[in-house]
């Protein structure tokens, strides 16, 4: 008898281990419902569908296939849609707020001038490289020579998160006129909202 209770109590424990474990797997999102299909694109390439929820005067951004989530004011315009590999980017007046998500910390040297100066800074999403520069863009001279000059009344502000060798966020923010001051204080505040899901 006793023997007998022993394998109900086991067989009941696996079928509910079992069912759990198939309602978790049935109500979790596939990688696919995370991604919008794009014909002749390979699916890395495919962009990513974010999620927008709006709380108190805050959104909520979540991008649940590159793994992070930000918060921002609910004024700030947040498409839906996660550019080709990822990119995406947030828009408040002349502020532009832009995150990447690279699968190598070392591709981050291209998204910053070579002069970059990067320090260590603590975050809610852990240890992260932050700088701050004058954007520049090509002119010529008067002699048909391309030059980099220096975009007025502009700064960027970028972060570099690396939570492990496998993957890489960049997030940075690109100030073009208006109070730079302000607006560089209002966006690294909401970089400092960034955190990372699994």
């Amino acid at each position: 008898m006793v023997e007998r209770q022993k394998i109900i109590l086991i067989a009941g424990l696996v079928v509910l281990i079992l069912g759990g474990l198939i309602i978790w797997g049935l109500t979790r999102p596939s990688q696919e419902d995370l991604l919008q299909e794009t014909p002749g694109l390979p699916e890395s390439e495919w962009p990513r569908l974010i999620s927008v929820k709006e709380k108190d005067s805050e959104k909520i951004v979540t991008n649940k296939f590159d793994g992070y989530e930000i918060i921002v004011p609910s004024d700030w315009n947040v498409p839906e849609l996660a550019g080709r590999g990822g990119g995406h980017e947030i828009v408040y007046r002349n502020l532009f707020l832009r995150i990447f998500t690279l699968d190598a910390i070392e591709k981050a040297e291209d998204f910053f001038a070579s002069s970059a100066r990067f320090e260590d800074v603590e975050t809610s999403a852990g240890r992260a490289y932050k700088t701050t520069f004058q954007p520049t863009e090509d002119k010529l001279d008067n002699e048909g020579n391309v030059i980099e000059a220096p975009v007025e009344n502009s700064l960027v502000i970028g972060y570099v998160f690396s939570p492990d060798d496998k993957k890489a966020y960049v997030l940075t923010c690109l100030i073009i006129d208006g109070n730079l001051n302000e607006l560089a204080s209002l966006c690294e505040k909401q970089i400092l909202t960034f955190k990372i899901i699994k």
